[in-house]
């Protein structure tokens, strides 16, 4: 039985439209689109980012996206030495150079930026026009339409997993549960680098399953966007969908665990348009063909 709560998914356009009436979809018309993509900043895959790239490129024109959200490992093979490593204009600048790229990009750590100066990335925030990390983990609000709003919460999962990071992972928790408690948009999403759930290389986070997971169900977390694993994955777990997208310039093998919906090894990104009362998520691939659609509810 498909409740307000619920999903409608689709492996490609065609469908959904018949599994949606179409005076409920002129009635909750998104207004709020925006992209993910992760794992993109691998120097020996410039032409894969490139055409990722592309793509991306050809979706923010099409939809007036408001801003990019990266989920780490945004320098490869060990991130950046600082503010004016070359890697800046290699692997960010000359490759999602298209004008409708010129958003916001809000940004989160990835293991292979910890092997650099992930300092280095915060710091960036104060020359770019455009990349925004203001601290290792932060939250941002939205504007979907009048009177509705979403909450962006990105985290620096590498506390959870010692992956080199000085801070206190119950520090972050802490500050995750009084943020996510203070909150009473309808939309909450929660951005990390590891997968908490993942049918991909790395598997579950067995950290995150102990420390996140409860107080993203606790909270009504809509949804957990994440990369990490080279792949597209949708999962769902307790009522939170789980969505990988670290596919923006390697496609690894991938596979599946028993609550996954869809999961493909391929380039691309997530492409993701929130209205007030449910919220379109498409898995695009680097000919920026539709690979998934899910309709998820607020």
């Amino acid at each position: 039985m498909l409740t307000r709560r619920g999903l409608l998914v689709t492996a490609g356009s065609a469908g959904l439209s018949a599994l949606m009436p179409a005076a409920a979809r002129a009635l909750d018309q998104p207004t709020l689109t925006f992209l993910a993509v992760g794992d993109w900043g691998q120097p020996k895959r410039l032409a894969a980012a490139s055409r990722v790239a592309e793509a991306m490129a050809r979706t923010a024109a099409d939809h007036s996206v408001a801003f990019v959200m990266s989920t780490g490992d945004n320098f490869y093979g060990k991130g950046v030495s600082d503010a004016f490593d070359p890697q800046w204009r290699s692997s960010f600048e000359d490759v999602y150079a298209a004008p409708s790229l010129h958003c916001p990009w809000y940004v989160v750590l990835g293991n292979h930026d910890y092997q650099g100066n992930p300092d280095a990335e915060i710091a960036y925030s104060l020359i770019s026009d455009r990349w925004r990390m203001p601290a290792r983990y932060y939250a941002v609000r939205q504007k979907v339409t009048a009177g509705i709003v979403a909450d962006f919460f990105y985290l620096d999962t590498n506390l959870f997993v010692g992956a080199g990071s000085p801070d206190d992972p119950q520090r972050q928790l802490d500050w995750l549960a009084t943020v996510l408690r203070a909150s009473q948009a309808p939309w909450k999403i929660v951005v990390g680098h590891h997968p908490v759930f993942s049918g991909g290389r790395h598997g579950n986070t067995k950290e995150l399953v102990t420390a996140l997971k409860p107080l993203l169900e606790q909270f009504g977390v809509r949804a957990y966007i994440n990369g990490h694993d080279h792949d597209l994955q949708h999962i769902q777990v307790d009522g939170v969908h789980y969505f990988t997208t670290g596919a923006g310039a390697e496609a690894r093998p991938t596979g599946q665990i028993p609550q996954t919906l869809f999961s493909a090894s391929a380039l691309g990104f997530l492409s993701v348009s929130l209205g007030a009362g449910q919220g379109t998520f498409q898995f695009l691939g680097d000919t920026n063909s539709l690979l998934y659609e899910a309709v998820v509810y607020a």
